[in-house]
C-alpha cells in the first residue's frame, strides 16, 4: 500500500477492526462528577421545628414540662383482682390412656372434670368455659393444675395482663397469688386445682444471671442490658412476669429494700451523684435477682420512687431513672413521659457525654423493636426522636451503630410500611415517626461501619417502600433521597441501589408529584446521576426508550425556566450530568439522541448559560452533547442540524475558564467530521483557537485541540490555512513537551502532521522544522530509549505496561510512517504526489 495515503488509511498489517475503532471512540466518553447537595446542619434540635410546612395542629410539642405528677400512680400498683381462696388439697394428676390399667369410671379420671359451684347463687373467681389445663413437668412429679381465667370486661388497667396477679402478702408474709394448701369450702373437689401463673414452670421463667466479674458487679454493656430486656419481653409474650415473690429470696428484698430506703434518704438531700450511683447498685440488683418485669414484688414501690425523682431536675439521673423503668416494663402513659423525658435530656447537645456509654440508648433500641406503632406511636416518636438527636454526635453514632441502630429503625419502617399496607389508612403519628426515624439513618449512613447494614434485609428495598407509600409527604421523601444521595456516593451501595427494581419507579413518581420541591428534586438527580455513572441497568432504566423515568425527567427543563435561578441552577447541572452519563450506553445514547425534545432542550440550556455564566450547568450539558456526537445515527437530531450547535460552541470558545473551553474542544473534534462545520470554522476562522490554544501547559487541552486539527487538516483549504497560521511549528513543540509523557497525545500531533503534510506540503515546511521533527522521531522510536521513560524512577509496573502498550499500539504505527514519509521528501526534494 502507498505511504502516501492519509494517516486514517492504515495499511493492512496490524489494521484495527471495526470493534477496536469503536473501543476507542468510546473511551473517549466520559461520565460526569459533581458534589453531593448541601444539608445545613439544624444547631438547634427541634422535633419538627426545621419542617415548618407540616399542619400545625398536628404536630406534637417539642418542649413540655415533666414533673413527678405526670406519672400514673395505676402503673405502679399491683392489681386489685379477686383472688381464689387457697384449696383444701393439691389432687394427683391422672394417668394418661395407655400408662396404666385404670378403670375409665375411676374417681380418679371423674373428679378431673370441671363441675358447677356447690352453691349456684355463689359467683365464681373464675371462668370454667375459658379455664385451661396445664400438665407439669413429669420430672418434678406436679399435678394437673387449672389456670384461673381473668376477665377483659374490666378497663381498670391493674386488670390487664401481668396487674392480675397481686404482689400484696397475707399476714404470715405468703404471698396471696401463691396458694397454700388449705381448702375451701365454696369449691367442689374437681375445682381444687392449683392455679399457677400462665405459661410455663416458674423456675424456667428465670433467666440466666450475668456472669459476675472481680469487683462483684455486673457489667454494664449492650449484651447485659439485652439481658435485662429478656427477662421482661419472655414474660410479655406469655401474658405474665418473669418475677414473682416466691422467687425473691429474703435476702434479695432485703437488700432491694435497703436500696430502695437509701435513694429516698438521698433524694432528700438532693445528692444527685450518689443517687446515680445507687441507680446502677439497683439495676445489677434487680437484674441478678431476676426481678425485672412488671409483677414484682418491689416495682410499686420502686416505680413511685423512681417517679418522684424527676423533680430533682438532674440531666444524668433523669437517664438513670428512664433506663430502670424502661426496663420495668411501664406503658401508657407513663412510657410516652419516660420517653419525653429522655428526648429533653437529647435536646441538649451538651449532655451527649451523658449517653455515651450509657446503656439506656440499648434500652430504647429494645423499645423499638418491641413495641407496637399503634398503640404507643406517640411514645415511638419521641424515643425516634431522641435517637435522631444523638446520632448528630459522631461518637454516639458509632455507639448505636453498634447496638444494631441501623437494623432496627430498618424494621421499623418496614413495620409501618406494613400497617399502612394493610390498612389502607395513615395515622398522622406514623408520619412523624418515619420523619425522625429517616432523618436519623440519615446521620447513620454518615458511618463508614452502617453502610453495609442498608445493603442487608430490610434495606434499600424498605426505604424504596416509604418512598412508594408516603409519596405525598415530601419531608419523609426529603430525608430518604438524602440517604441516597449520600450512599450513592460510594461503590457497593452504589451497585446495590441501582439493582432495586423498585427505586425507579419511585424516583419517577416523586419528580412528578413534587417537581417544584428543589431540596427533593435535586436530591433524586444526584443518585440517578451515580447510578448512570456506574451501571447500564440504571442508565436503561432511567434513559432507555420505554423509561418512564425519562418522561418525568425532560420536563424538569421547562420548570428550571422560572426565575428563580439560584435553585434551577442546581436543578439543572444535575439533570444534565444525569443525561452526560446515560448517553454511555449504546441503547440509551441512541435513544437520548434521537429524542428531539432532550437535544432542543440541552442546546437551549447550553446558550441560556452561557449568557448567564453558570459554568457547573455549562460543563455537564456540553459532555452531555459530546456523548451524544458519538451516536452518528440516521435518526440523530444533533446531526441533522450540527451548524446550531457550532454557532453556539463558538461563544463557548471566547470564555476565559479553561474548563468549558476543553469542553467545547472535544465538542469541536466530533462534530467537526461534518463537512458544513469545517466550512462554518474556515468562514469564521475558528480554527485559529485550536492552534492558539497548543501552547496551553494542560495536556487534555493539547490533546482536544490535536483531534480537532487532524479533522480540520483534512481539508484542502484548511491544511493552507493551518499552514499560514504556524501549525507545524506548534504542533513539534506540543510533540516534544509531552511525547515521552502520553504517547496517545504524540500519535494524535503525528496525525496532524501526516494531514498538513498532504499535497506535497512537506515541502512547505522549513528546513528547520523537519530536522527537528526527524530528530524527534528517531528518538521516540528507539524502544530502549521508550524503556527507559516507561521504567523511571516513580512509575509502576502497570503503569508501564499501559504506557509500552500505547507506544506499540497507537504512537508506533503512525510515527514510522511519518518518518519514512518525510525522509523520502527531504531526501528527493520532490513534491508528493496528489492523491487520486
Amino acid at each position: 500500500m502507498s505511504a502516501n495515503k492519509p494517516f486514517y488509511m492504515s495499511p493492512s498489517l496490524g489494521r484495527k477492526t471495526s470493534a477496536e475503532i469503536v473501543s476507542e471512540a468510546r473511551r473517549s466518553l466520559r461520565t460526569v462528577h459533581t458534589q453531593r447537595p448541601f444539608t445545613p446542619k439544624d444547631d438547634q434540635r427541634r422535633l419538627l421545628g426545621q419542617y415548618p410546612c407540616r399542619a400545625l395542629e398536628s404536630r406534637p410539642p417539642s418542649s413540655f414540662s415533666l414533673e413527678a405528677r405526670h406519672f400514673e400512680e395505676s402503673d405502679s400498683r399491683p392489681g386489685s383482682g379477686k383472688r381464689l381462696s387457697p384449696l383444701e388439697y393439691r389432687p394427683q394428676m391422672p394417668p394418661l390412656p395407655g400408662e396404666g390399667d385404670h378403670d375409665h369410671d375411676s374417681p380418679e379420671l371423674s373428679s378431673a372434670t370441671p363441675t358447677s359451684p356447690t352453691n349456684p347463687q355463689q359467683p365464681r373467681t373464675g371462668s370454667t368455659g375459658r379455664a385451661r389445663l396445664l400438665r407439669a413437668n413429669p420430672a418434678r412429679g406436679r399435678p394437673l393444675m387449672r389456670l384461673p381465667a381473668h376477665s377483659k370486661h374490666n378497663s381498670d388497667p391493674s386488670n390487664e395482663p401481668g396487674h392480675s396477679l397481686r404482689s400484696n402478702t397475707q399476714q404470715d408474709g405468703t404471698p396471696d397469688f401463691w396458694l397454700c394448701e388449705k381448702g375451701d369450702p365454696s369449691l367442689s373437689p374437681s375445682e381444687k386445682a392449683v392455679p399457677l401463673r400462665h405459661g410455663t414452670e416458674r423456675p424456667s421463667l428465670r433467666p440466666s444471671r450475668p456472669t459476675r466479674n472481680r469487683s462483684g458487679s455486673v457489667p454494664r454493656t449492650a449484651g447485659f442490658q439485652e439481658h435485662c430486656w429478656e427477662t421482661l419481653l419472655y414474660a410479655r409474650g406469655n401474658g405474665n412476669y418473669a418475677a414473682t415473690e416466691a422467687e425473691e429470696t429474703t435476702a434479695q428484698k432485703s437488700r432491694l429494700s435497703d436500696l430502695l430506703q437509701e435513694i429516698h434518704s438521698l433524694a432528700q438531700a438532693g445528692a444527685v451523684e450518689e443517687l446515680c450511683c445507687t441507680c446502677e447498685r439497683l439495676h445489677i440488683a434487680l437484674a441478678e435477682g431476676a426481678v425485672l418485669g412488671r409483677n414484682s414484688s418491689v416495682r410499686p414501690t420502686l416505680l413511685r420512687t423512681l417517679f418522684k425523682l424527676v423533680d430533682l431536675g438532674s440531666d444524668k439521673l433523669s437517664l438513670h431513672l428512664a433506663n430502670l423503668t424502661l426496663v420495668l416494663g411501664i406503658s401508657g402513659n407513663n412510657l410516652l413521659n419516660i420517653c419525653k423525658l429522655i428526648f429533653r435530656v437529647s435536646r441538649d447537645n451538651g449532655n451527649d457525654a451523658l449517653f455515651r456509654g450509657h446503656p439506656v440508648t440499648a434500652s430504647l433500641l429494645t423499645l423499638l423493636r418491641h413495641s407496637d406503632a399503634c398503640s404507643d406511636g406517640e411514645a415511638l416518636l419521641y424515643c425516634v426522636g431522641a435517637l435522631k438527636f444523638l446520632s448528630a454526635d459522631a461518637g454516639l453514632r458509632r455507639q448505636l451503630q453498634a447496638a444494631g441502630a441501623v437494623r432496627t429503625l430498618l424494621l421499623l419502617a418496614g413495620q409501618l410500611n406494613g400497617l399502612h399496607a394493610q390498612t389502607g389508612k395513615r395515622q398522622v403519628v406514623w408520619g412523624h415517626i418515619l420523619l425522625q426515624l429517616t432523618a436519623t439513618l440519615r446521620n447513620l449512613a454518615e458511618l463508614p461501619e452502617c453502610r453495609p447494614e442498608f445493603l442487608t434485609r430490610p434495606g434499600l428495598p424498605e426505604l424504596c417502600g416509604v418512598l412508594t407509600l408516603h409519596a405525598g409527604d415530601a419531608d419523609v421523601c426529603t430525608n430518604v433521597a438524602r440517604i441516597f444521595s449520600k450512599l450513592s456516593s460510594y461503590h457497593d451501595c452504589c451497585l446495590a441501589l441501582a439493582d432495586t427494581p423498585s427505586c425507579y419507579p419511585a424516583f419517577s413518581m416523586l419528580l412528578r408529584n413534587h417537581s417544584k420541591r428543589q431540596d427533593l428534586v435535586v436530591r433524586i438527580l444526584f443518585t440517578l446521576g451515580s447510578l448512570t455513572a456506574k451501571s447500564d441497568v440504571a442508565r436503561r432504566q432511567t434513559c432507555g426508550q420505554d423509561s418512564n423515568l425519562l418522561d418525568a425527567l425532560l420536563p424538569l427543563f421547562q420548570t428550571c425556566r422560572a426565575p428563580c435561578a439560584t435553585a434551577s441552577e442546581d436543578v439543572l447541572a444535575k439533570l444534565t450530568r444525569v443525561l452526560a452519563n446515560a448517553a454511555i450506553c449504546p441503547a440509551t445514547g441512541a435513544a437520548l439522541v434521537a429524542n428531539a425534545q432532550c437535544v432542543h432542550s440541552l442546546l437551549d440550556v447550553l446558550e441560556r448559560s452561557l449568557s448567564e455564566g453558570r459554568e457547573e450547568v455549562i460543563l455537564n450539558t456540553t459532555i452531555a452533547i459530546n456523548n451524544l456526537s458519538f451516536y452518528e445515527s440516521d435518526g440523530s437530531v444533533l446531526w441533522a442540524q450540527p451548524l446550531v450547535l457550532a454557532r453556539v460552541l463558538l461563544k463557548q470558545l471566547l470564555s476565559t475558564n479553561m474548563d468549558v473551553v476543553l469542553e467545547a474542544m472535544c465538542v469541536l473534534g466530533n462534530i467537526s467530521r461534518s463537512q458544513d462545520v469545517r466550512d462554518f470554522i474556515l468562514h469564521h476562522k475558528a480554527y485559529r483557537f485550536a492552534v492558539a490554544l497548543l501552547d496551553s501547559k494542560r495536556q487534555d487541552l493539547c490533546y482536544a485541540c490535536c483531534g480537532v486539527l487532524t479533522n480540520l487538516s483534512t481539508d484542502r483549504r484548511l491544511r493552507t490555512a493551518l499552514r499560514d497560521e504556524g501549525v507545524v511549528q506548534k504542533l513539534l513543540d506540543c510533540l516534544r513537551d509531552w511525547g515521552p509523557l502520553d504517547w496517545q497525545l504524540a500519535s494524535v500531533a503525528c496525525q496532524a502532521l501526516w494531514n498538513c503534510s498532504e499535497d506535497g506540503g512537506v515541502l512547505c515546511f522549513e528546513e528547520r522544522h523537519c530536522r527537528s521533527l526527524l530528530r524527534l522521531l528517531s528518538r521516540y522510536l528507539n524502544k530502549d530509549h521508550m524503556l527507559h521513560w516507561t521504567t523511571g524512577e516513580g512509575a509502576g509496573q502497570e503503569v508501564g505496561i499501559f504506557y509500552q502498550r500505547c507506544w506499540e499500539s497507537e504512537f508506533l504505527p503512525v510515527a514510522q510512517r511519518l518518518q519514512d514519509r518525510i525522509q523520502r521528501q527531504v531526501g528527493a526534494r520532490e513534491p508528493l504526489a496528489v492523491p487520486s
